[in-house]
């Protein structure tokens, strides 16, 4: 993570430099160059600087330079600063389930015999009607078993689309021509959990497929195309089931038929009979109802952070954010639901990392799913969110601002839930996005860290020093309007930006400093020896803020003003000799 340097405590450089200018309390008059030797003004009472200067009030705007972050914003209409970053593109899954195909096991056809009461028709001459002989049948002309390989990824069928063909060809043999010249009715029903279309004769009804009035001198001969299949046991002749891993499908054709009186021919009339032969092509299942589990890959995807202001990347920076907020948005195609389990993954530059789990994030199918993933509980109705999955760790990921937190999930078809599944079909397609939302409403304990220097004092102090044990005091009142406790720990550095020692200077650091007036703040700046001055060029600051309640930050209504800001050297001035 980039770091920036910044200056979030103008108000401390007021102060300093209000403390060190000390040319003001002396006459106008005087010129050092012209005064030979070493003096000493003031006492140990000290004297007192100008005073009575303020601050405007000063904004979190003023203080935070977030202008080139990319992860901190302020929040359209309220100001309120923002934690906001998006999720890399995630590739698309694409479920994908083949094709299923049942083929024939066996086919077995079945002539039909018309059966009628005893009777004896010897003697009688050919077309004497024969009373009472008028009937109907129902009778198999075939019977089928087919079989397929039922896929892993398919749990359970209701039903199916299948493209495949049926083709009859009936004919009469000359028993029946000779005694029946015709059928009343003629229709040939497949099972009920087929449904059949496309007849090239006929009228489909369903699974029946109606002829009418039926010539029996001549063939009847037809094709159709079955469209559905209902997954259903009638009984053991009649079922599609699944049984074993494989898809059983067997079933009876039959001839249902009325016919009139016979009429007396020359044949035998115990030997009427419909002859058939039934064809049905290999079925291929295209789509299906039911419970599916094909594989479903959702790739890793990354939130990488960078450009983090200052104020969040301190190695003491501890932050517990009231709701963060995390959306997915997930668009599919799929008729079918999915679950996903996600692990989020924060990585921090100590090397450190944490973990949140969130699971049975539901994905709807064949529509968009926006999910919310928060800290906090939220009411019904959820407006826009079709689902939101409360985690009460998750503030857990930004306790410090991490440099990547990282998206993986492990999803899955909800297997217990019905619905619809393309066979075959290569254009299925799972979109994922997903976004980090944090309002900056810090809870309490939480600690943000302000650094900063004042230096470039060297210069105006190489010809001024301090008895020895003096001090330079600077007193002020705060007004703090910012929902934090302010704890300021200063130290002296030289010009090369190094730490000096407390045996040369030592800096005393004001009392916290509260929310509210806090009047007579002071900041003391001590010498251990004559030389120490000399050796300083500035104070390098460090303001632990930590937080009071869960007031988020806002850039504009929160405010620090330094009002009656004094400075006062304790001790003798001394000043050198300029001249050689």
């Amino acid at each position: 993570m980039k770091k920036k340097q910044k200056n979030p405590l103008i108000l401390l450089s007021l102060m300093m430099a209000g403390g060190l200018a000390m040319a003001g309390c002396m006459d106008d008059n005087y010129d050092l160059s012209d005064i030979d030797g070493t003096i000493a003004v003031g006492s140990d009472e000290g004297i007192t600087l100008p005073g009575n200067n303020s601050t405007t009030d000063i904004t979190l705007s003023d203080l935070l330079d977030i202008d080139d972050s990319d992860c901190i914003t302020t929040e359209d209409g309220t100001g309120d600063y923002v934690f906001f970053k998006k999720g890399d593109d995630v590739e698309p899954a694409h479920p994908f389930i083949e094709r299923i195909s049942v083929s024939e096991e066996t086919s077995e056809d079945h002539p039909v015999t018309i059966n009628v009461p005893t009777i004896d028709v010897s003697g009688l001459p050919d077309g004497t009607p024969l009373s009472g002989t008028a009937g109907q049948l129902e009778k198999a002309i075939n019977t089928f078993d087919y079989e397929g390989d039922k896929p892993a990824e398919v749990i359970d069928l209701t039903e199916v689309s299948v493209e495949g063909t049926v083709e009859l060809n009936i004919t009469f043999n000359s028993d029946l021509q000779a005694y029946l010249d015709h059928f009343t009715s003629f229709d040939i029903e497949f099972p009920s959990y087929m449904s059949i279309e496309n007849a090239s004769k006929g009228t489909v009804d369903g699974n029946v497929i109606k002829f009418g009035e039926v010539a029996t001198n001549q063939p009847l001969q037809f094709t159709a195309s079955m469209t559905t299949l209902k997954f259903e046991s009638i009984d053991d002749a009649n079922k599609l089931v699944i049984e074993g891993g494989k898809i059983i499908m067997k079933g009876d054709v039959k001839v249902n038929a009325t016919y009139p009186d016979l009429k007396k021919g020359n044949g035998d009339i115990n030997n009427m009979q419909i002859l058939g032969h039934t064809q049905i092509s290999t079925i291929t299942l295209t789509g299906a109802k039911g419970k599916f589990d094909p594989t479903i890959t959702i790739d890793n995807s990354d939130i990488n952070i960078t450009d983090v202001p200052d104020f969040l990347d301190d190695d003491d920076v501890t932050i517990s954010i009231y709701d963060p907020q995390i959306t997915l948005n997930i668009n599919s195609n799929v008729g079918i639901d999915a679950l996903v389990d996600a692990t989020l993954t924060a990585y921090f530059k100590d090397g450190s990392t944490k973990e949140v789990n969130v699971e049975d994030i539901r994905i709807l199918g064949n529509a968009s799913s926006k999910i919310l993933i928060c800290r906090q509980p939220k009411t019904e109705p959820y407006g826009d969110y079709t689902q939101v999955k409360v985690v009460s760790n998750l503030s857990e990921l930004i306790n410090k601002i991490p440099e990547k937190i990282t998206f993986k999930a492990t999803a899955g078809a909800d297997k217990d839930k019905e619905g619809e599944f393309l066979l075959g079909y290569n254009d299925y397609n799972i979109t994922t996005a997903y976004e980090f939302w944090a309002k900056l409403e810090l809870e309490e304990g939480s600690t943000i860290v302000y650094n900063d220097n004042i230096d470039g004092w060297a210069e105006d102090l190489e010809d001024i020093l301090l008895s020895d044990n003096a001090k330079i005091e600077v007193t002020l009142d705060v007004t703090n309007n910012v929902p934090a406790k302010l704890d300021l720990a200063a130290t002296p550095i030289d010009v090369n930006g190094n730490d000096l020692p407390e045996s040369l200077l030592k800096v005393d650091n004001p009392a916290t400093i509260g929310t509210g007036i806090t009047k007579g703040v002071k900041i003391t700046i001590s010498q251990k020896n004559k030389d120490a001055l000399k050796k300083l060029d500035g104070i390098r600051f460090r303001v632990e803020a930590r937080s009071t309640g869960s007031t988020p930050l806002n850039e504009s209504t929160q405010t620090i003003k330094i009002e009656n800001i004094t400075a006062k050297i304790v001790g003798k001035v001394v000043i050198e000799d300029n001249k050689d």
